[in-house]
């Protein structure tokens, strides 16, 4: 059965993209790595794409990672799959 998503609007940190999108460790501290896997935690197999080229990071004074740091983000149309059985969630 193919898996349905649903999709939310989120506002992701720049610095974050790398690691999401790449999987890239590199310049990320240990708070880093625990505020993006909580994310993870409660979006489990989110899948969250590149910024189009003509989509430009702006300053906010918060966003959906990490809270209320400010810092540049891009708004960002994510996937989250829908769990419809908890077989799915085993």
């Amino acid at each position: 059965m193919p898996t349905k998503y649903e999709e939310y609007n989120f506002t992701i940190p720049t610095w974050s993209l790398c690691y999401f999108i790449n999987g890239d460790l590199d310049n990320l501290d240990e708070r880093d790595l625990a505020v993006l896997k909580q994310f993870e935690g409660e979006y489990p197999n989110i899948i969250i794409p590149c910024p189009n080229e003509d989509q430009e990071a702006y300053f906010c004074s918060h966003n959906d990672i990490d809270g209320n740091l400010g810092g540049n983000v891009y708004d960002l149309d994510c996937l989250v799959p829908i769990v419809t059985s908890m077989a799915e969630v085993l």
